[in-house]
């Protein structure tokens, strides 16, 4: 793998990171929603 390679694969990592405490988050603020005002908003976002 050269280092342009190396690059993207640790910057796609920070960016799946970033994104999944994101989700959990936002998971976690919708367990207090109605599960089918949750779905709706996951689904049109």
């Amino acid at each position: 793998m050269g280092k342009d390679a190396m690059n993207r694969v640790s910057t796609n990592g920070l960016f799946v990171a970033f994104f999944f405490q994101i989700g959990i988050r936002f998971f976690q603020n919708s367990t207090r929603i109605p599960i089918g005002k949750a779905l709706t908003a996951i689904a049109t976002w």
